[in-house]
């Protein structure tokens, strides 16, 4: 009887997890960095998020001075990602110079998108829900800003990180409740990672929905198992803080080509 139920039991797990279907394309998401500005042609491979980072799409080119606005990449984004049937992730970081607290604090994009956090936290809010409100029901996932353990990116504090995200989960959450909010993403570096756990413990571990973080595996000695090290570490935060339940994304990585030496690596790369 005993082996009869463990025969049945087999089956089951075989019938639930086939190794003969692909991975759902909910699995994967891409950047696209030319298709707004260059046309650059929409690729033929399935995927199912899209994330604007690097398309021009941040809050100095929304709003490059404080009674300006211009939606007109945000909108084409829109509506390209609804005539292809994908999902919008996008990254409201980096302050334009009119509202920095620091606006001699360029980021790794020039000096008109900074590094700094808002002077005034009722710019950034008017800024959030103007978003909120225009794309409601057509951008769903919110990713506070990019790689704030870089001084490329930020130079304010974890603590300042917090009540910017915050401020964004309220409005977000208000306009929309099915909206969900990313973690400013780290970029995956042991090195570097720590600060995460600065953030989550100076109050924004209250204000996310996902876990934000980059995979790289950029060096020449890296391997893709490198990241285990980086998913166990914010495991372990997630566990410190009562958050393990909080998925965790890879929102950006990439791989240097000199390490992929056949195709059936590059597969085992990805």
């Amino acid at each position: 009887m005993k082996k009869i139920l463990i025969f049945l039991f087999i089956l089951i797990v075989i019938n639930l997890f086939p190794n003969d279907k692909p991975i759902p394309d909910t699995f994967f998401g891409l950047h696209m960095h030319k298709v707004l500005k260059r046309n650059e042609p929409w690729p033929t491979v399935p995927f199912k998020t899209w994330r604007l980072w690097d398309t021009g799409i941040c809050w100095p080119e929304i709003q490059p001075n404080k009674d300006e606005w211009n939606f007109k990449l945000i909108d084409k984004a829109v509506k390209l990602a609804e005539e292809k049937n994908v999902e919008i992730v996008i990254n409201i970081g980096l302050t334009p110079r009119w509202a920095a607290e620091r606006p001699d604090n360029k980021s790794g994009y020039g000096e008109e998108l900074t590094a700094s956090e808002p002077k005034d936290i009722n710019d950034w809010k008017i800024y959030v829900r103007t978003l909120a409100e225009r794309y409601k029901g057509k951008i769903k996932y919110w990713e506070i800003w990019n790689e704030p353990d870089m001084r490329l990116f930020y130079t304010g504090t974890p603590k300042k990180m917090a009540e910017l995200v915050k401020e964004a989960y309220l409005i977000l959450k208000e306009v929309d409740p099915e909206n969900k909010i990313i973690s400013p993403a780290v970029t995956g570096y042991i090195a570097f990672i720590p600060w995460l756990n600065s953030f989550l413990k100076a109050g924004g571990k209250d204000y996310i929905d996902i876990f934000g973080t980059h995979f790289y595996v950029w060096f020449q000695t890296d391997t893709p198992e490198k990241v285990i090290n980086t998913i166990d570490t914010i495991k372990e935060y997630a566990n410190q803080n009562g958050m393990k339940e909080l998925p965790i994304w890879n929102t950006e990585c990439g791989i240097r080509k000199e390490n992929i030496k056949d195709q059936e690596l590059g597969m085992g790369y990805i």
